[in-house]
């Protein structure tokens, strides 16, 4: 720590396994999110860069990939107030019942966003604006976008970006506790799409995926990076499936009317204010988008890793998936 111990003001968070440090009484603010164990570390701080404080968050000390929340501030006094607040909303709520999520879940998600946030990597620092929303609000159709989101991995053919072994592990395991099957369960053979209800790509490609056989149709890991209405409208999907009981599948449909807009998106958020729990699911599903480097929806990814932005034309899409040809 670059405090000594007596400055930091400990909070048990009510995510469970993990424990949050929080210095207190000296300014820039400073906190850290670790396993009870003590070998998983996230750190969340404000920076003096210039005459701005901006706030930081990044897998242990590792400036090289950390993960700027929000905008920059003049006043590090108001720095500072944002990041307390970011960082009590999203790991401490002492008001929540405790493990509420995580006992139906599995710990092992818990372990995943560890891994996500913790395990090295060579993708350049992501901008989110506002509170989650990643920096880019529109998709530019001329730009690769796959190229421009994923290093190339040598084994993939030239042109095409390819996840590594243990990024797919992570989409699937991911995809398995929180996703939408469009089709079947969640499985290795499953494709996945990043996508988010708010945006126009997403919706101009949702033909093409229900024209597919019911077998062949995605796991839909949704994000809200299209500012904070629509993260909250993650957070408040998570919350409409679990306390209603609603099929996960039919609701994302719903999401995805062409008369979906963002006075519907109010009135979901308004009937179902989300929970500590639906929260870190939607917390999770944007870190996982983010640790990866992904900035645009639709992301695509196959079942064997590899990556694309949109594909609006059924046929293109069954192509680039390599599913045999319709009888």
């Amino acid at each position: 720590m670059t405090a000594p111990q007596t400055a930091w003001t400990l909070s048990v968070s009510q995510w469970p396994g993990y424990l949050v440090h929080e210095q207190l009484k000296t300014s820039p603010y400073r906190a850290e999110i670790r396993s009870q164990e003590g070998f998983s570390k996230i750190c969340a701080e404000v920076v003096q860069e210039g005459e701005e404080y901006r706030f930081y968050v990044a897998p242990r000390d590792a400036q090289t990939e950390r993960t700027q929340i929000g905008r920059s501030y003049r006043s590090v006094r108001r720095a500072d107030r944002f990041a307390q607040a970011w960082v009590r909303r999203n790991f401490i709520n002492r008001a929540a019942t405790p493990a509420s999520w995580w006992r139906t879940a599995g710990a092992f998600v818990a372990g995943i966003l560890a891994f996500a946030l913790i395990t090295p990597s060579n993708r350049p620092p992501t901008l989110i604006a506002g509170e989650r929303a990643i920096a880019s609000s529109t998709y530019q159709p001329e730009q690769t976008s796959a190229s421009a989101l994923m290093t190339l991995n040598e084994s993939a053919p030239a042109g095409e970006p390819q996840l590594n072994a243990d990024e797919l592990k992570t989409i699937q395991t991911i995809g398995a506790a929180v996703g939408i099957p469009l089709g079947t369960p969640a499985s290795t053979e499953s494709w996945f799409v990043f996508a988010d209800p708010l945006c126009p790509y997403c919706h101009a490609m949702q033909p093409a995926i229900d024209a597919l056989p019911v077998a062949q149709r995605p796991v839909i890991i949704p994000v809200g990076v299209r500012g904070q209405l629509s993260a909250e409208l993650i957070a408040s999907y998570f919350e409409a499936v679990d306390r209603n009981g609603h099929a996960a599948g039919r609701l994302w449909q719903s999401f995805m009317d062409p008369a979906f807009d963002e006075t519907r998106a109010r009135e979901v958020v308004s009937q179902y204010p989300a929970s500590p729990a639906s929260k870190k699911k939607a917390f999770l599903t944007l870190t996982l988008f983010s640790k990866l480097g992904f900035k645009k929806t639709p992301t695509l990814v196959s079942a064997g890793g590899r990556l694309s932005g949109p594909i609006n034309e059924t046929t293109e899409l069954r192509t680039w998936l390599q599913f045999p040809e319709a009888e």
